[in-house]
């Protein structure tokens, strides 16, 4: 999902170190923020309204 969202729009500098190897050395706090990222553009994703202000 997250490879969605990044594919559609820019996201934040800690999305690219977690799709990437560099996965293993994150911070746990790091992992946890991306997490909470993933949630809100998953969300945003299923949102018709959100879809329909990027056009």
């Amino acid at each position: 999902m997250l490879r969605r969202w990044t594919a559609l729009f820019t996201g934040p500098l800690l999305v690219i170190p977690y799709l990437s190897a560099s996965r293993e050395e994150m911070t746990q706090a790091e992992v946890t923020e991306v997490e909470a990222l993933a949630e809100v553009y998953r969300a945003r994703l299923h949102d018709l309204s959100w879809f329909m202000r990027t056009l």
